[in-house]
């Protein structure tokens, strides 16, 4: 008797990003996954942004459900961009299990993550 293939059952990752203006900064809000799957969603927004004139930018990880190495390569190099463009980088923390990855890749003492979540 044939075999059928197996399905994959697993959910297709989503990620939504919202931007918001304050007074001194942008802030990038990262919603849901954030992971090899759509960390090229993010990636539009990230050079939109740094291409302004914008002195300050916060990334808000906050409501952030899940995120792999490739996501938290993303937050790196946005950090090492905004360094080079003279720009100011702070990091809203995620939950626990978000901050575990940054931690496993050692990148929770190198990025600058605000003190508050």
């Amino acid at each position: 008797m044939p075999r059928t293939p197996a399905r994959n059952t697993a959910a297709t990752p989503t990620l939504r990003v919202t931007t918001e203006q304050t007074p001194t900064a942008r802030v990038i809000g990262v919603h849901g996954e954030l992971v090899v799957a759509t960390v090229a969603q993010l990636q539009p927004e990230l050079d939109r942004i740094t291409r302004q004139e914008r002195r300050q930018i916060i990334i808000d990880l906050r409501t952030l459900t899940r995120i792999d190495s490739s996501g938290a390569r993303a937050i790196e190099q946005l950090y090492h961009r905004c360094g080079l463009l003279k720009q100011t980088l702070s990091i809203r923390p995620g939950p626990a299990r978000v901050q575990q990855v940054f931690e496993f890749c050692r990148l929770a003492a190198v990025l600058p993550f605000a003190e508050e979540p």
